[in-house]
């Protein structure tokens, strides 16, 4: 591909791709990779997968993630940033029309990113399958993941010539990780014949430090760094103090250590976000935006405004919270009318259902957000409630919120997640509770920062 792997990453390619003898094909039909962020696996799972198509005519290979989105951005990132720019780009044509993605080589052969449902492989063929952040899913997901892939590879073996793979990676998740917890265990008691398994991090033993023994803390990052397989060649020792800052030990440790986490400890400290807090509502035909979220499993809604304020601070209200998803269409509608308002729903995950009727409603002005815009949204929430001088010290709040019970939830058991390159995300299933409430003020938060521009009356 016009450079070289990482040790680990040829390590892995080696194994996995070893051949039997007897038939010629591969002797593996199963990869597991357990690694840290950082580490290079994007690369790995992205020349595995093209040389995979490569092999022969019209082969299949895909790729998924923990959201259809997700996927969708890996794969462009894989096609854009790594195919494109080596020596065999000339090799391949990429389609990036959505539902129709795909890397197209000359020999007929496709490499595609799918949604991860049990359906979005029905009446495919696959000689490659990876699913990636498999610490994302719970079992039953999983379950219906793996049940849609395995009638895909079926007859492939006979017709190709070459025994198809499935590719599992991921870092380390949460206690709330069933399936990837659960796969783990299995794996480290036994490795079956036809698994290749292979398992970075810190070792078990290791002891997590307090976050507040400083000279601890730098140990363990040191240690860390040890065990990092992309440490030195993708990164320094000086960057992981920058993550750390950025995702909280309990994250970092998950990340970086590619260590389990239980218990998650509070991200937005109390006494900071009660000093965001203020009774005073926001001032009237101020900029506004709406944002709506759907809890975990369904289970709650929230809908919020944010005012953009004068001197540059911004003020966010739950309009209304409540159990279900079946009001949230309607009153969004009203709330859409009623200030004429713009709105953001995230596209993904439990809000995907109320972003897709949204789109068809003629009452509700959606403003679109990408994945990058809103690990950035995120950032700018937090840094806004507990804000710093260069120095740390602390200074006023530019995030304020009005006080409300489901916000005030969110806040206290609310979980950062990592994204990859030093970015994170509010994490649904790492936290103990429903975060709709914070993430939906991220959103209305996002979106009064990317108002339309208003045209006035033009006079010809």
């Amino acid at each position: 591909m016009g450079w070289p792997f990482l040790t680990w990453q040829q390590y892995v390619a080696d194994v996995a791709g070893e051949i039997e003898e007897d038939t010629g094909t591969y002797y593996y039909s199963t990869v597991v990779i357990t690694v840290q962020r950082q580490a290079g696996k994007t690369t790995l799972d992205a020349a595995a997968g093209i040389q995979n198509a490569m092999l022969g005519k019209n082969r299949r290979v895909w790729y998924t993630a923990q959201t259809g989105q997700h996927a969708s951005a890996k794969w462009r990132e894989m096609v854009d940033d790594f195919f494109l720019q080596s020596p065999i780009g000339c090799l391949g044509n990429p389609s990036y029309s959505n539902g129709a993605q795909s890397l197209r080589f000359l020999t007929g052969s496709t490499l595609s990113p799918h949604p991860p449902t049990e359906d979005s492989l029905h009446s495919k063929q696959s000689d490659r399958n990876t699913i990636d952040e498999y610490w994302a899913f719970d079992a039953l997901q999983a379950q219906h993941l793996r049940g849609a892939i395995v009638p895909t590879t079926t007859t492939r073996r006979k017709l190709t010539g070459h025994r198809p793979q499935l590719w599992i990676m991921s870092t380390e998740g949460t206690g709330e990780s069933e399936a990837l917890n659960e796969l783990l265990k299995s794996l480290r008691a036994h490795v079956p014949d036809r698994v290749a398994f292979f398992d970075w991090g810190i070792p078990h033993d290791v002891q997590i430090p307090d976050a507040d023994e400083p000279e601890e803390v730098g140990k363990f990052l040191d240690t860390c760094y040890h065990y990092h397989p992309g440490a030195g060649r993708l990164f320094e020792r000086e960057d992981m103090d920058g993550f750390l800052a950025d995702l909280g030990l309990p994250e970092f440790t998950r990340a970086y250590g590619n260590r389990r986490t239980g218990a998650v400890s509070r991200v937005i400290p109390e006494a900071d976000w009660l000093r965001a807090g203020t009774a005073d509502p926001a001032p009237p035909d101020l900029p506004m935006c709406l944002g709506a979220a759907v809890g975990k499993d369904g289970t709650d809604s929230t809908i919020t405004a944010t005012w953009a304020l004068p001197d540059g601070r911004k003020l966010t209200e739950v309009i209304k919270h409540a159990i279900g998803t079946s009001w949230v269409l309607d009153d969004l509608e009203v709330l859409s009318q009623t200030f004429d308002a713009h709105a953001v729903i995230d596209s993904a995950g439990p809000s995907a259902d109320l972003y897709e009727k949204a789109v068809k409603s003629e009452h509700i002005k959606l403003i679109d957000m990408t994945i990058k815009q809103y690990t950035g949204a995120c950032s700018a929430v937090y840094s806004g409630i507990v804000h710093l001088d260069k120095d740390g010290a602390k200074l006023p709040p530019t995030w304020l919120h009005r006080p409300h019970q489901a916000l005030n939830d969110a806040a206290d058991t609310a979980a950062k997640r990592s994204t990859g390159d030093g970015a994170w995300a509010w994490g649904r299933r790492a936290s103990t509770g429903s975060i709709s409430a914070i993430e939906a003020a991220t959103l209305s938060s996002f979106g009064v920062d990317n108002l339309p521009e208003k045209i006035g009356m033009q006079l010809f």
